[in-house]
């Protein structure tokens, strides 16, 4: 009698433990495939200023079915580019401030949009022979193996020598905060 009341408890139990593991399984979430350079299509919002620094909301738009990005852009100033050549650089690339955070995974439909705050500060904050200003045409900006393209921002002028731009995790929306 006592076997059977242990065997009973220990069937009880298990079967408690094994329930929400069944039930895990059955409420699997399928997840949307990663969006490619194909689907994301770059632009530029509407920049403003505060203390010395310039603020451009880099957009990035999917024109695909939904797919799903994440992390943090490479951004580098630049010339405007030239079929079958290389990337004419100006300056060094965009130091990343989001170092130690976790990226949030954003699950895009099509038309709906993510953005990052890329920052340039002013180069006329520095001496010319600290920073060596000089113009660029825009922007190369790679998210992973999510998008990849060039986005022109008019007059702007960076440091040839700092590193002057800033860049972050992409967040939803197209203000870039």
């Amino acid at each position: 009698m006592r076997r059977s009341a242990t065997l009973a408890a220990f069937s009880l139990a298990l079967t408690s433990l094994l329930t929400p593991l069944t039930s895990a399984r059955a409420a699997t979430v399928k997840v949307a495939p990663a969006c490619t350079p194909a689907h994301i299509r770059l632009s530029l919002g509407q920049s403003q200023g505060a203390a010395g620094t310039f603020y451009y909301p880099i957009i990035f738009t999917n024109e695909g079915a939904t797919c799903t990005l994440f992390g943090v852009p490479s951004i580098r100033a630049g010339l405007r580019p030239v079929a079958k050549r290389p990337p004419s650089y100006v300056g060094p690339w965009a130091r990343n401030l989001s170092m130690g955070y976790y990226p949030a995974l954003h699950k895009l439909l099509h038309h709906q949009s993510v953005s990052v705050a890329f920052a340039v500060s002013d180069p006329y904050n520095y001496s010319a022979s600290q920073c060596h200003p000089k113009a660029a045409a825009g922007v190369y900006v790679t998210l992973g193996g999510f998008a990849k393209g060039f986005v022109v921002i008019p007059h702007l002028t960076v440091c040839s020598t700092l590193p002057d731009l800033i860049t972050r995790l992409v967040v939803p929306g197209t203000s870039g905060v």
